[in-house]
């Protein structure tokens, strides 16, 4: 087993280490060689977060047809993902800015705390003018009937460490079969209590454990599903 250490863990490896244990290991610890798995939805929020701080320093990502051209330069169409799909991504963009007033100084707000013995850190994808609502933003192709576990947490987490309560889970509709470019909004509203944070610190707890367990012991084990399909080991996962 090799001696790198994670250094540090992140929302999105706690639900990677909750899921699967072996995708975890090889993705940061191993840094095995990953295969890239297309998926439209990824993809498309990654491009919201690359073209949101671009937005706020050059007025103009705005414009939707540069922000098309732009997006068909640095990422060129792959299968699954065609210039129409570019088109959603600039109404989904442009109705963000609109909806939630963007700004530099509320936007991609880092966050850090050392008390779980490895350093947890995230960035907020936005806090409100008024400093009293944190909102994360997911990118999905069908409405979202509950919060999902993972998304609790990670709201919690960011809950924990600012002090505030209140969040929300914006989850952007990109119906992709119904080849609209039209976007909606499922939001999720959750105030988080004091009894809510007792769990999310033993759940978080309880992963960074396991996290060292699988580093001391070069021990780790795939959880087999249907969210294989989208992981980027399953070449190393079979031997």
């Amino acid at each position: 087993m090799s001696d790198i250490s994670y250094k540090h863990c992140s929302p999105s490896q706690l639900s990677m280490f909750g899921a699967c244990t072996a995708n975890w290991a090889y993705k940061y610890l191993l840094k095995a060689p990953e295969k890239f798995v297309p998926n439209i939805y990824l993809r498309i929020g990654k491009y919201l977060h690359d073209a949101v701080p671009k937005s706020l320093d050059d007025a103009r990502w705005l414009d939707a047809n540069f922000l098309v051209e732009q997006l068909a330069k640095e990422n060129p169409p792959m299968d699954g993902l065609e210039m129409d799909d570019y088109r959603l991504l600039v109404n989904l963009f442009t109705s963000t800015v609109k909806k939630y007033k963007l700004a530099k100084d509320n936007v991609e707000q880092f966050v850090r705390t050392d008390s779980f013995g490895t350093p947890v850190v995230g960035f907020i994808d936005l806090i409100n003018r008024e400093g009293n609502e944190l909102i994360d933003w997911k990118i999905k192709g069908s409405k979202q009937e509950n919060i999902s576990h993972h998304h609790w947490i990670q709201l919690g987490f960011y809950s924990l460490v600012t002090g505030i309560p209140n969040c929300k889970n914006v989850y952007f509709v990109l119906e992709k079969r119904r080849k609209t470019d039209k976007v909606s909004y499922d939001e999720m509203i959750y105030r988080f209590k004091d009894s809510d944070y007792e769990i999310i610190k033993k759940y978080i707890s309880k992963i960074v454990a396991g996290m060292s367990m699988v580093e001391k012991t070069g021990s780790y084990w795939p959880n087999r599903g249907f969210l294989c399909s989208y992981c980027g080991f399953q070449d190393a996962c079979r031997k």
